[in-house]
């Protein structure tokens, strides 16, 4: 017994062992721990403003879809926007098509007007062209038969504003009726309008192609 005694310790050591303690002071009666306090002025503040916003059901449909969309790419931002831009592609896609009108075919130069008797280096003779303009003028022209109907075209386009030439036209034989057009630019004015063109004379009109 004298041994568990002179083991235990003074009253000074134990003095020194309870001080910490005794000098620590906890909450007083009805006091909030300043940690829980904090807590809730956080959660007041958190309540205040969830109250401070409209209520889904008081939104209109705007703001309600506004809402939803929100929602839906909150946290995948990135995913969000790959759905947007497929959607968008898809609707690209999918929209008419607007139909563009085919670009003017390039037209060659005007060649130089042959003589009444002239004879082209191939051997073909002289056509008269006489064209009706919208105008109401008359105009003629001397080509050699085995002229590029592009070229005819080129002539007819130069004529003056006047002449009302429409942008987009096609020529016309009086009779019998034969329309050429832009598809044999590249044949010759014989084999557009037949052999009797050569040393003889064609009578066309312009009218308005769509």
């Amino acid at each position: 017994p004298e041994a568990g005694l002179a083991s235990m310790p003074t009253p000074e050591r134990m003095l020194a062992l309870l001080e910490p303690l005794m000098l620590h002071k906890g909450p007083k009666s009805g006091e909030v721990p300043p940690s829980i306090a904090g807590n809730s002025a956080a959660n007041r503040i958190a309540s205040a403003a969830s109250a401070a916003q409209p209520s889904v059901v008081d939104m209109d449909e705007d703001a309600q879809l506004a809402a939803a969309i929100a929602a839906s790419m909150e946290g995948q931002p990135a995913a969000a926007a790959d759905r947007i831009a497929s959607a968008a592609s898809v609707a690209q896609a999918e929209a008419p098509r607007v139909d563009e009108e085919p670009a003017a075919p390039k037209l060659p130069e005007v060649p130089d007007e042959p003589a009444a008797d002239a004879v082209s280096p191939s051997g073909a003779k002289v056509a008269r062209i006489l064209v009706r303009t919208p105008g109401g003028g008359r105009k003629e022209r001397r080509f050699f038969a085995d002229a590029r109907v592009g070229e005819l075209y080129a002539w007819v386009s130069s004529l003056p504003a006047d002449e009302k030439v429409p942008e987009s036209f096609r020529l016309v034989t009086s009779y019998p009726r034969k329309v050429i057009d832009a598809t044999v630019l590249d044949s010759t004015l014989a084999e557009a309008m037949g052999d009797s063109v050569s040393g003889g004379q064609m009578a066309l009109f312009i009218e308005h192609s769509s």
